[in-house]
Parts: structure tokens; C-alpha cells; sequence
């Protein structure tokens, strides 16, 4: 089962991946132990879940197995998750969601069910702030502004130049896209941005989930699946108020099962787009 992220868990789960990245360069723990020079039982009690590695071991555990950008990102975020908020764009944030951030950047594809609120990637500035300032506990002003800096930022993904750009894929329920989330103005301010993102950018691609198609695949919220190279399997994240999920491997699989379903109860892209111009046409 997908698991949240409490820290004795997290130790294992670290270790467990060390150990893998380690036996898969082919290297002896000796070997990493006299390289970066602590002892061979400080490795074991690392790679068993028994101990946390210190700062500087872990570091050069990692550049010396030289995982790639999304085992990488894996291990930091379990290394991190349970010591508290972390700083991302100057915003104290739950280390698991900085987590998912550092996961993003290594991302090729990201396919969004959102039945709430747009998927981040897609929101206006105007829209983002609304949504940032329903957070609860409510944030203060300078940590409003501080993650509203951390989601545009993360929106370059859509058009980077130094990397193939992040391919969107957005399953929106209906419900979504006719939630008037910080007002008339700022709501149809959205579609018209949603629909010049479509238009605009090849990589991102738009369906709606009708009212019409009643009980679908996920009726119990939204989900984000995160595809990387073909060598690496899915990544899904659920964001819950009681603590982040991730799911890999075998256990990421029904989040891709449920998203075909919804893919074939939706709107065509083509349809989708004239739903959401006929939605912001009736409302203006």
C-alpha cells in the first residue's frame, strides 16, 4: 500500500534505496566506506533503517553513487520529510511537498486529475493567490506572496529552454473548471488563460470530465502522476491535509489505471476547449 511519511519508515526507505543505488554501481560497502571515509558498520546501520546518515555522509553517498535526477530527488525528500518545514522560494513548506517540487523538475510528463482546484502549472497568478489564500491554518502575508513566487516559478517547466519542456496532460472535472475560485473576473480570467495555454503550448493537453458521466474512476479526488525516463517507473502523489502520499512502483499502477478511465469518460480535447469558451461566453 501507498505509504505517508513518518520518520522510522522514511530511514528504512532511505536506506533501502542507498543500498540499491550501491549494488547497482557495484560497489562494496568497504569500498563506499573507505571512499568517503567513515566506517563499514556507520554504512550497514544506514542501509539497514537503523540510523540517520549526517548531512555530510549522505551528500557524499549520493555524488558517489551518482543516481540519477529522480532517484536523487527521491532520496533528499527522505532524507528531509521528517525534520520539519522546509524553505522553498522563501516559504516554510511540508518537506514532503518540497519533495514533490524537486520531483517535478526531473518530471518529462505530469497527468493531473484535479477535481477542485486547476492543476498548479496551469493557474493565473490572480487564481494561484486565491487558492494560496484559502490555505488553512491561514499563512501570513509574507508566506503568501513567498509561495505564489515558488508556483510561477515552477511554471517555467512549461516552456524551459535549458530541458525538454514539461508535457501536461490535465483531466479537469467539469466541477473545476465552473468553481469561481477568487471571483467572477479572476475565474474567467483562468479560462481564457487555460484556453491560450492549449492553443499556445503543444505540451499541454486539456479534457473535461462532464457532470453527464456522473459516479467515474476518481470520485474521491485529485492525483498527480509523474512520468520520467523510460528506465523509471510512474511516481503518483495525493496531497491530503493529513500528511502527502506517494506512490511508486506496483502501487502507483491504479492511479494510471484510473486515469485511462477518465481519459475515456471525458470530452475530446477539441470538445473540452469549446465547453470551457461556451462556459466563459455564458458567464462574461
Amino acid at each position: 500500500m501507498p505509504e505517508t511519511t513518518p520518520e522510522p519508515m522514511n530511514r528504512r526507505r532511505l536506506g533501502e534505496r542507498l543500498q540499491a543505488g550501491r549494488e547497482a554501481a557495484g560497489l562494496s560497502r568497504q569500498h563506499v566506506a573507505d571512499t568517503i571515509g567513515t566506517s563499514v558498520a556507520t554504512l550497514a546501520r544506514v542501509e539497514n533503517g537503523r540510523q540517520w546518515p549526517k548531512p555530510a555522509l549522505f551528500r557524499d553517498v549520493l555524488d558517489l553513487l551518482e543516481l540519477d535526477a529522480v532517484q536523487r530527488a527521491v532520496c533528499e525528500g527522505l532524507f528531509t520529510s521528517p525534520r520539519g518545514p522546509e524553505l522553498v522560494g522563501g516559504s516554510q513548506i511540508r518537506r514532503t511537498y518540497g519533495q514533490f517540487i524537486r520531483l517535478e523538475a526531473a518530471a518529462t510528463t505530469r497527468r493531473d486529475y484535479a477535481a477542485i482546484v486547476m492543476p498548479s502549472p496551469l493557474q493565473t497568478a490572480a487564481y494561484a493567490s486565491a487558492v494560496i489564500s484559502a490555505a488553512v491554518p491561514p499563512l501570513s502575508d509574507d508566506a503568501k506572496k513567498a509561495r505564489l513566487k515558488t508556483r510561477l516559478e515552477r511554471q517555467r517547466l512549461l516552456a524551459a529552454e535549458d530541458r525538454a519542456p514539461l508535457e501536461v496532460h490535465a483531466m479537469l472535472d467539469e466541477g473545476c473548471v465552473r468553481r469561481e475560485i477568487g471571483g467572477r473576473p479572476v475565474w474567467l480570467d483562468q479560462l481564457a488563460h487555460l484556453l491560450a495555454l492549449a492553443h499556445d503550448y503543444p505540451n499541454v493537453a486539456l479534457q473535461i470530465v462532464p457532470f453527464s458521466k456522473g459516479a467515474h474512476a476518481s470520485t474521491l479526488g485529485g492525483f498527480v502522476i509523474l512520468h520520467f525516463n523510460p528506465a523509471d517507473r510512474p511516481m503518483a502523489f495525493i496531497e491530503l491535509p493529513g500528511g502527502d502520499i506517494y506512490a511508486e512502483g506496483d502501487d502507483a499502477d491504479p492511479y494510471g489505471q484510473r486515469f485511462d478511465m477518465l481519459q475515456r469518460a471525458a470530452l475530446s480535447p477539441q470538445d473540452s476547449l469549446r465547453i470551457i469558451e461556451q462556459i466563459r461566453k455564458d458567464a462574461a
